[in-house]
């Protein structure tokens, strides 16, 4: 018989089951926590959406896309019907899709519809063909996501790029430059008309985030030749 005065298996049991209640307001607690936080991140990725898909290059394309009367009529060596659909650079092991964009509303080459994506201005050089053909990528989406072009700054004279077109043609580029200018400041001319040579210049954002204008303070622009 056991003594009352003493905790005995039963006893022992009512105090072991009694916290299964409580572990079911905690386990329930705990998912609701993770509900709240399920939605506070859909929030805010709601919340910067607008900087994801649009933040601005601050380049103006629409003079730029037009070349002057002295500069040579482009070569053609790839189909004008052809096109890029998919962008890799071994050194930051990035592969990913290549969207076709033109200009935004302010006449500016309009970016990728999201962070993961890089977007070939459209308006201008086919890449494979004599002249500058022009992408550009997100550094991220202005919290806590790395964007596609997120360690462009890495690449480095001799670095390779490729780039998949539509008719399954690789085209290969080698880095040759890499320079930074201040966002509404990027030379046009330099970036999308330069006719000596089978370019491929890739942009990005870089520097501080500028609140009120939702975008970088700088443009880090990658310049590559093709090889030949």
């Amino acid at each position: 018989m056991e003594d009352p005065g003493k905790p005995g298996f039963s006893y022992l049991n009512m105090r072991l089951n009694k916290p299964s209640t409580l572990k079911r307001t905690v386990l329930l607690s705990i998912f609701a926590g993770f509900g709240m936080i399920a939605i506070g991140f859909a929030f805010i990725n709601a919340r910067y959406t607008s900087y994801i898909t649009e933040p601005e290059i601050g380049i103006q394309q629409s003079e730029a896309a037009t070349p002057s009367p002295t500069q040579k009529p482009t070569q053609m060596n790839v189909s004008k019907n052809d096109f890029p659909v998919r962008i890799e650079i071994p050194k930051l092991k990035v592969k990913a899709a290549i969207q076709q964009r033109g200009l935004n509303a302010k006449g500016e080459m309009a970016t990728p519809t999201n962070f993961k994506d890089v977007a070939w201005y459209k308006l201008g050089t086919v890449p494979g063909n004599v002249g500058s053909a022009v992408m550009a990528g997100h550094l991220d989406n202005a919290i806590a996501l790395s964007g596609v072009f997120k360690n462009l700054s890495q690449l480095r004279a001799g670095d390779e790029i490729y780039i998949h077109m539509n008719s399954g043609k690789k085209l290969k580029f080698v880095v040759d430059a890499k320079e930074t200018y201040t966002y509404n400041n990027a030379p046009a001319n330099t970036i999308f008309n330069r006719k000596d040579k089978r370019r491929l210049n890739l942009i990005t954002c870089e520097g501080k985030w500028i609140k009120d204008k939702k975008t970088y303070s700088h443009r880090l622009v990658v310049y590559a030749v093709m090889d030949s």
